[in-house]
């Protein structure tokens, strides 16, 4: 196995013990995160992302994400903050499931849609 898909295996492990407890309306932030060399995880130990430098450009880098893509190519200043939203929003998208709404709230009026008549 070779070193990219063992991180991917390694961020993607669902481990019981980084479990987080949180209230219902709790929102992500990079309070709740900590960096751990180039790996970022919630401060329960889970692996969010990791940053892994670009084989081409020296200096340059890119975001690993749990299901194993990779951003566009970053100074370390820009990647690591595009971790960290990138974790965040995904935190946040699975905590808070936000679905469009289906149907409009009210019944719509074909009459109140005409215009001078």
């Amino acid at each position: 196995m070779n070193q990219i898909s063992r991180l991917a295996a390694q961020i993607n492990k669902a481990d019981a013990n980084s479990a987080v407890r949180v209230t219902p309306g709790h929102v992500y932030s990079h309070d709740d995160l900590k960096w751990d060399s180039l790996k970022l995880r919630l401060k329960s130990g889970r692996l969010l992302a990791a940053i892994e430098p670009d084989g081409n450009w020296p200096g340059m880098s890119r975001v690993r994400g749990p299901n194993g893509l990779l951003t566009d190519i970053l100074n370390i200043t820009r990647v690591k903050d595009a971790a960290i939203s990138l974790a965040c929003a995904d935190l946040n998208k699975q905590r808070h499931d936000i679905r469009p709404v289906a149907a409009p709230p009210m019944r719509l009026n074909p009459k109140a849609c005409r215009h001078g008549n």
